[in-house]
């Protein structure tokens, strides 16, 4: 895949360990540079079916759709893609020939960063080797929530790409994920009343990169099967994608926004975020659970 244009290769790929001081350096480039916007967070904890869920509104949600809309004085016109090529305050580091890691501009946690594909790959195909490649790189480095969204009805903003993840964030849907399962074995939680594929992953293994991009390649393959997601004309019907080197959840999608609340792979994790504050007394009255219910295939 060929370099995206305008960025340049830096140099080799980051070993795990250096991962986290490349993002603290990249973070104080970009606060100082302007490239990083740091974000307003009111976030709440609704207890919902035995989760507390992290129920919050994101001032960057809104600042990203005042971006898209209104161009700054004196600036150029920019392609609707924003990783081709990406601003470069925001690069985090190399992670393979087909991968680089660069800083959320609107994150609302410190450790948030995506792994974007060098060039143009739809959201949507069907993953391979290079991305599992690419998320065992940065899970061996960063210990958190990997997440990614399949197609603009999974919650994805844009075509182009992506994974993310953010370190240090203990998802509150681990709180009803079982532990005593076979590592890899696929399966469905009870206490998730929606379609989805969850299996245990063995932690240890990303201590080897190569051995953890394989191993999620075959349970994320497993997952896919178990709930007959299947490439049709290139693509594979909308889904989620939530790991972390203990478990990975998938998720198939019917809507990205049930009662006009946006929802993405983090959601399905146990975090939900909102573009209105006023939607969290909406959101808690409703519940979280019955939100995600109603942006998912149902059982």
């Amino acid at each position: 895949m060929s370099v995206a244009e305008g960025n340049a290769r830096r140099g080799g790929d980051i070993a795990p360990g250096d991962l986290d001081a490349a993002i603290k350096s990249a973070r104080e480039r970009a606060l100082a540079s302007g490239a990083l916007i740091p974000v307003t967070v009111e976030a709440q904890t609704v207890e919902d079916a035995g989760i507390a869920f992290r129920v919050e509104w994101m001032s960057s949600l809104a600042m990203k759709d005042l971006a898209a809309k209104i161009p700054r004085a004196g600036d150029k016109p920019k392609s609707t893609n924003p990783f081709l090529p990406y601003e470069e305050d925001l690069f985090v580091a190399e992670l393979s020939d087909d991968y680089v890691a660069i800083l959320n501009k609107f994150p609302a946690f410190p450790g948030h960063i995506l792994m974007i594909t060098r060039g143009f790959a739809e959201q949507q195909a069907p993953l391979g080797p290079a991305d599992f490649h690419a998320c065992a790189v940065a899970m061996a480095g960063l210990d958190g929530l990997m997440f990614f969204n399949a197609g603009s009805d999974a919650g994805a903003s844009q075509r182009h790409r992506h994974f993310q993840i953010i370190g240090g964030l203990v998802p509150p849907i681990a709180a009803v994920l079982p532990s005593d399962r076979a590592f890899g074995e696929c399966v469905s939680v009870p206490a998730l009343p929606f379609r989805h594929a969850f299996a245990r992953l063995d932690a240890g293994l990303f201590a080897r990169p190569d051995a953890a991009a394989d191993m999620l390649a075959r349970v994320v393959g497993a997952c896919l099967d178990r709930l007959g997601l299947h490439a049709h004309d290139g693509a594979l019907a909308p889904y989620n994608i939530s790991a972390t080197r203990d478990w990975v959840l998938v998720v198939p999608r019917t809507q990205e926004a049930p009662e006009a609340m946006s929802l993405s792979a983090l959601s399905y994790s146990g975090v939900i975020g909102l573009r209105q504050p006023e939607q969290i007394d909406v959101a808690r009255r409703i519940g979280p659970m019955q939100l995600l219910i109603e942006g998912a295939q149902q059982r």
